[in-house]
């Protein structure tokens, strides 16, 4: 690591560790709601909540997978772009506790999001000082992205796994990790690609020539990387069985104009010919691949990779969600905590911006605005 990343000595988790993400994951939901509360007029809360693809996991948790497209509102679909295992716990719990399945999708992301803030200020803690693990902390559950963690979206649920396999792998804890990569893995289709941030954490701590010739020791972090890809190849094996195609689950993006191509060319369109909302969502594409190189630089590999493979992948396939799929990736918000660290004017101006998004986004969320898709 670079001299100018403080990185303090690990310790045991402690009431403070959990006290102060608790308590500001409890006064960003209070503020939410009573956002919500405002807003919502004669629509009921639970519905004012619930939009485009919290509908697509919703059936998934009630009927299951399709067997074949079908008509959704103004596309023809199916629900196969959804990996299981974000419904499948929303299923379970509706089961154990009697609640509807959306209500118990809304339990489920934001229990996973107040794990998310108590593992993330941990986390932080490893690579920065105290004061700014607290910045971030509070900056990703005031940031405007939040919103999604508190719907029936998987972001709540894929964060929470990326984090503790992350924080996991960097103790040196790989079974745990290997597991947590399946997991993660079985919730987003994207969650695949974290065995390159696996990789540079096991190489950081073992080397190449150890890791190459699997050297005694280096075992456990072969077996998890290894490990880690099984949740998505099970869902593969599982659309081969239902639909007779293992890439289902990629080949049905066409039905929502998502067509692979370079990255670039869309960044540069987006920011050029694109309209407002585009041009936003080109501005955060633009801050990921920023971020990524930054926290590269900072000797901050894995989180760099997380952060560039997250913004570019999905790049790659237009500009549609950009400013969900990167700012909910924690290693944006580390960049963002890093960048204003020493900057006391850029950290009031961006605390001021990101509470004026905040209550943006859950007004436009809660009257359906299409911008937010």
């Amino acid at each position: 690591m670079r001299a100018d990343i403080n990185i303090p000595e690990a310790k045991a988790f402690d009431a403070a560790s959990v006290a102060f993400p608790a308590a500001v994951f409890v006064l960003s939901r209070c503020l939410m709601m009573l956002i919500v509360m405002h807003f919502s007029g004669n629509c009921p809360k639970l519905d004012c909540l619930y939009h485009w693809d919290a509908l697509w996991l919703n059936s998934i948790a009630e009927y299951g997978y399709d067997i074949e497209p079908r008509a959704h509102l103004h596309i023809f679909a199916a629900n196969w772009a959804f990996l299981p295992l974000y419904p499948m716990l929303v299923r379970f719990l509706a089961m154990i506790t009697g609640m509807q399945i959306p209500i118990a999708g809304i339990v489920l992301s934001n229990t996973a999001f107040a794990a998310t803030l108590i593992l993330l200020y941990r986390y932080t803690l490893q690579i920065t000082d105290k004061h700014t693990a607290r910045t971030i902390t509070i900056l990703t559950a005031i940031s405007p992205f939040s919103l999604f963690y508190s719907l029936m979206y998987t972001e709540g649920l894929y964060t929470a796994l990326m984090l503790a396999l992350m924080y996991s792998a960097r103790k040196n804890r790989w079974i745990i990790a290997g597991i947590l990569g399946v997991l993660l893995s079985a919730t987003r289709n994207l969650g695949v690609m974290i065995v390159f941030p696996m990789l540079a954490i096991a190489l950081c701590q073992h080397g190449w020539k150890q890791l190459l010739t699997a050297r005694r020791g280096t075992e456990p972090a072969l077996f998890a990387i290894i490990l880690a890809p099984l949740g998505l190849f099970a869902y593969m094996l599982f659309l081969y069985n239902l639909t007779g195609d293992a890439l289902a689950f990629s080949h049905i993006q066409r039905a929502w104009g998502r067509e692979i191509g370079n990255p670039l060319i869309y960044l540069l369109g987006g920011g050029i010919l694109g309209n407002g909302s585009m041009k936003y969502n080109d501005l955060l594409a633009l801050g990921g691949i920023i971020g990524g190189i930054y926290l590269w630089r900072k000797q901050l590999k894995p989180e760099a990779l997380i952060l560039l493979i997250g913004t570019l992948v999905p790049l790659s396939t237009g500009l549609t969600s950009m400013h969900r799929y990167v700012g909910t990736l924690f290693p944006f918000m580390i960049f963002i905590g890093l960048l204003i660290k020493e900057r006391l004017w850029l950290k009031g101006a961006v605390f001021v911006l990101f509470t004026f998004l905040f209550f943006f986004y859950v007004w436009s969320w809660t009257t359906g605005k299409v911008y937010l898709i």
